[in-house]
């Protein structure tokens, strides 16, 4: 340390004093920052085997936040030791203490700190004299070192059996991630199998035994069977989620191939041709707009059977009334039948005329299986959509069916247009009430 050499001369005004506290806070701050860093490796030394402690905890009962507490543990230790050191700052008088002792300057610093506020004589040439002494000095130097072999060794010690730890505890939980991830895929994949098991016990809820034995219900239990075997040999969430989208386009399939003929599509069918689908159920004391779909469907292979009795006249007239009635209806599968039909009796061919009303007549008749088989589909694709979610984990479970859900599916009409633009033949839920 330079000090002038107004400060240093015995003759120099009394004014002029050298200012000792300040002049001794350099060896403060170097022993105050001396003891932080031995107060944090002592608390980082308590913290790293508190952290030991529980990362073996977790290799011997295997739970998820061992890692993160003994890292938390060694940090937090560090920042508890430092604090700890800066409590222990240095005052002046021990400043000045340490710096006569570092330098053998017996005690001149501590003398004349202590009477820095005095006017007399002595302190006025005490403090001259200690001026003349310290000039060149590094009083910094005075603190000694700032770690000592005592203090380091445990430090390090803590810190490589730390890191070995931490080594073993990330290893582990990797392990685990690595172990519990196929076993928590599988059990998910297990779970969406039963979930399709229970879709397709719930999608037979509220059909008939006719309705059940249909061709598009059966096709579409074979889809979903199909799927189920599927999931339960899968690998992957993946793989699961392959099948699944597969078989949604199946169903898909499945039911644009449905062409149920809708209520109103009925009731203009028995309004055209109400003449002679009136004569042919005599019994029916109901209207014949009002007539059930089954109803007419009957009328129809009775009128195809008594095309060979009727005169030519008679054919003619029927002829325009089957294409008055193929130009009414909105189904497009019954217009096409009853317009092969009006032709063929207009060709005189009452047998080709026949077999095509015969065909109406299926299609009448299959209407209620393909209008149910047409909302279970719509139904089943939106479950395996929230099942394809649930997999990817997106998503909450698939909503369940009810019983009254699955009564109303089966009695729904088939409100909306379809896919190829015919009218009843919506993909979506049927509005029928359970």
């Amino acid at each position: 340390m330079n000090i002038s050499s107004s400060l240093t001369d015995p003759h120099a005004s009394e004014h002029q004093r050298l200012d000792i506290a300040h002049t001794l806070s350099p060896v403060a701050n170097a022993i105050g920052l001396g003891r932080v860093v031995q107060g944090a490796l002592l608390g980082f030394t308590g913290g790293a085997f508190v952290g030991i402690g529980f990362l073996v905890a977790g290799h011997i009962h295997s739970f998820g936040f061992a890692v993160p507490s003994a890292v938390a543990a060694a940090v937090l230790g560090l920042l508890a030791g430092a604090a700890f050191g800066a409590t222990r700052w240095p005052r002046a008088l021990e400043a000045a203490r340490a710096a006569d002792l570092y330098f053998n300057l017996d005690d001149r610093l501590t003398t004349a700190l202590e009477l820095k506020g005095a006017d007399t004589p002595v302190a006025f040439l005490q403090n001259r004299d200690v001026a003349r002494r310290i000039d060149g000095l590094s009083l910094s130097n005075s603190h000694g070192r700032w770690l000592r072999r005592r203090d380091g060794v445990p430090a390090l010690a803590a810190a490589v059996a730390f890191a070995a730890a931490l080594t073993l505890g990330l290893g582990n939980g990797h392990h685990q991630t690595a172990v519990a991830a196929p076993a928590t895929s599988a059990r998910a994949r297990h779970a969406a199998a039963n979930r399709v098991k229970q879709l397709s016990s719930q999608l037979h809820r509220g059909l008939t035994p006719a309705q059940l034995q249909s061709p598009a219900v059966r096709r579409l239990d074979h889809v979903l069977s199909q799927l189920r075997h599927q999931l339960l040999q899968t690998s992957s969430s993946r793989a699961a989620l392959r099948a699944i989208s597969a078989t949604q386009q199946q169903v898909h399939q499945l039911a644009q191939g449905l062409h149920p003929v809708n209520g109103r599509a009925v009731a203009q069918l028995n309004s055209s041709l109400s003449r002679y689908l009136g004569k042919s159920q005599s019994r029916t004391s109901r209207p014949s707009s009002s007539r059930s779909a089954a109803a007419t469907a009957n009328a129809l292979n009775h009128l195809a059977q008594s095309l060979q009795h009727l005169t030519p006249s008679q054919r003619a007239a029927l002829a325009q009334a089957l294409a008055r009635a193929a130009n009414a209806t909105s189904n497009t599968a019954l217009r096409s039948a009853l317009r092969q039909a009006a032709s063929a009796l207009a060709n005189n061919a009452p047998q080709s005329a026949a077999t095509s009303l015969q065909q109406a007549a299926q299609s009448l008749s299959q209407s209620a299986s393909a209008q149910a088989a047409l909302s279970r589909a719509a139904a089943a694709n939106s479950q395996l959509g929230s099942l394809k979610n649930q997999i990817a984990g997106t998503g909450a479970a698939p909503p369940s069916l009810s019983p009254a859900a699955g009564k109303g599916l089966a009695n729904a009409p088939g409100a909306g247009k379809g896919t190829s633009g015919k009218n009843g033949q919506a993909l979506g839920r049927g509005t029928g009430t359970g």
